[in-house]
């Protein structure tokens, strides 16, 4: 999780909490995680283009 670091985290849940969405999403190079108690689902390029 180093390439996303804690402003950024910050940055999203706001903008979730702004927006009234439930999850925010973050693309990364090909970093795969959720992270529950902050609501954001981390999904690899590759995985997000495939699906886009």
């Amino acid at each position: 999780m180093d390439e996303i670091n804690k402003r950024e985290f910050r940055a999203l849940v706001r903008t979730s909490e702004v927006l009234r969405r439930g999850v925010a999403r973050a693309i990364s190079w090909d970093l795969e995680d959720e992270v529950e108690g902050l609501r954001i689902k981390i999904t690899p390029l590759w995985r997000w283009l495939l699906t886009g």
